[in-house]
């Protein structure tokens, strides 16, 4: 079951359109500010710009989707290895 973390400001609404669109998940909603190092090393998925630092922690995600255009952050050398299929 994929862990999935959003830390951007959703509504109700938008919680069950997305749990009920993705299914075999679980979600956390979290506020950026509450964010920890742990809850991104236990996520497969991640959307929101959580702190760049954080992401080297993770040796299981498989997804994050900034709300942000800028990624220069998350793009430094050591950030991401290459995916072999």
């Amino acid at each position: 079951m994929k862990r999935i973390l959003v830390t951007l400001p959703v509504t109700e609404q938008h919680k069950e359109r997305l749990e009920r669109s993705i299914s075999d998940c679980i979600f956390q909603y979290i506020p950026l500010s509450e964010v920890t190092i742990d809850m991104v090393r236990n996520s497969e998925i991640i959307v929101g710009n959580v702190p760049s630092t954080y992401i080297c922690a993770s040796n299981t995600l498989e997804l994050l989707q900034l709300n942000s255009a800028g990624a220069d952050a998350y793009i430094l050398p050591g950030f991401f290895l290459p995916i072999l299929y």
